[in-house]
């Protein structure tokens, strides 16, 4: 039976739903407000804004994500809060250090100085909501941790959108954006040193003389791995934005919002699965987080695989009925489908990372990436020079997806089955 906060918490699901749908109505909304060079310019913003989240405060993201919730259930609260603030430090200073890289390599990527400095604030807004809303995870509140997501999203579109009619400015709308994020995040903050009865002067204090605590050589490694994920999710992108006219991409990055659709929804799913699986290791072992981490990957595959043609026929009609300057997106939809159902299923990596088995995750993905890459870069190749297209691009996104769902996943069994072997040898060994 379930307690009266756990059939409380069940209601996270459609608060963090309509949190997500609504980040996604904000690139609709762009894509409806801007003309195609303009929506090409935003897209360009929150790729770079993206790009700089790779950086995971250089790994103390995900150290934060995998302790905090050990941390907090040990009673080490103030540790875990001064882990938290040294993240915020260090993401602050990566998008200082960021900032002028970026107005420099403008160019390269066909967008504005101005553009890339505003992409590089719009990451540090990203980086540190996730940071601070690590606590509300770690602590098993997921449905506090809809509501912030819930509180950040209405602000950002509602005030994006606009300043989108408004001006037309696609810098203009993602400094709102980050500026109305960035405000949250100190109320988020201040009502965690309140909760935690902290001062910040304090917290400051012993932030600065814990430097030393924090594992730096597996925070490396897990910099490397968010690294390493981020080119596999994002790799496409990169190429689109490098080798495509802007209207090409622009037509692109209209048909890629099924995939950040998709990687919302495994993000909503994940916010509670993934502290679920930790605890689930932390108590039962590998068995025990194998199965649900198992279980939630193939129930979400067997769901997508279903909903995945009513979403193409939903996605035609929409765009012939609101969008028709991104008529020619609609062939690229069935490549990016099928890699959005496997972005979506994909809980494997959060299996081998909570056990541990980051280093060899890292590669994983590094053997599988570089293989399905180079594989996509030969063919390309074969047919008379590098020169993709954009149908070419949305079939890389199909293979990049493709290749590290099916490594992740062999490697999660094979690990299950080690330990099993293992396990079995151990027990006849006792007897």
């Amino acid at each position: 039976m379930l307690t009266s906060r756990q059939w409380r918490q069940l209601w996270y699901l459609p608060v963090l739903a309509a949190a997500m749908a609504l980040m996604m109505l904000r690139l609709m909304v762009a894509a409806r407000l801007f003309d195609v060079e303009a929506f090409a310019q935003y897209n360009t913003g929150l790729l770079l804004s993206t790009t700089f989240c790779m950086l995971g405060c250089l790994g103390l993201q995900q150290l934060l994500q995998r302790d905090m919730p050990i941390l907090l259930a040990r009673g080490r609260e103030r540790a875990a809060l001064v882990l938290l603030l040294q993240a915020v430090w260090v993401g602050a200073a990566c998008a200082l250090v960021a900032v002028l890289p970026a107005a420099l390599a403008a160019g390269i990527v066909q967008a504005h100085p101005m553009v890339a400095v505003l992409g590089v604030l719009h990451g540090l807004s990203q980086q540190l909501f996730v940071v601070a809303t690590v606590e509300s995870r770690s602590r098993g509140d997921a449905l506090r941790y809809a509501w912030q997501n819930l509180v950040r999203a209405g602000p950002v579109v509602g005030g994006g959108a606009l300043v989108a009619w408004a001006t037309g400015s696609p810098a203009l709308v993602l400094a709102t954006e980050a500026v109305l994020s960035l405000a949250l995040i100190g109320g988020i903050l201040g009502a965690l040193l309140r909760r935690g009865r902290c001062s910040l002067g304090l917290l400051a204090t012993l932030a600065r003389r814990g430097w030393r605590r924090p594992a730096w050589a597996t925070a490396g490694v897990m910099l490397t791995v968010s690294i390493v994920s981020f080119v596999l999710l994002n790799l496409d992108r990169w190429v689109a934005v490098s080798w495509l006219a802007p209207a090409a991409f622009a037509q692109f990055a209209f048909a890629a919002i099924v995939l950040l659709a998709a990687q919302s929804i495994q993000n909503m799913v994940n916010a509670t699965v993934h502290p679920m699986i930790a605890r689930r290791f932390g108590l039962q072992g590998t068995g025990a987080a194998f199965r649900l981490s198992s279980g939630v990957s193939l129930a979400t595959l067997a769901a997508a695989l279903v909903l995945a043609w009513p979403a193409h026929e939903l996605a035609q009609f929409a765009i012939r009925r609101w969008f028709p300057a991104y008529a020619p997106a609609i062939e690229l939809l069935w490549p990016l489908l099928a890699a959005a159902v496997l972005r979506v299923s994909d809980y494997w990596s959060s299996f081998l990372l909570i056990c541990n088995h980051e280093r060899q995750l890292l590669k994983l993905q590094l053997g599988v990436g570089a293989a399905a890459a180079g594989g996509w870069v030969l063919f390309l190749a074969g047919r008379g020079g590098f020169a993709p297209t954009v149908l070419d691009v949305c079939w890389l996104s199909f293979v990049l997806a493709a290749a590290s769902h099916a490594a992740t996943a062999g490697s999660a069994f094979a690990l299950r089955a080690s330990d099993s072997t293992k396990g079995r040898m151990s027990h006849a060994q006792s007897q």
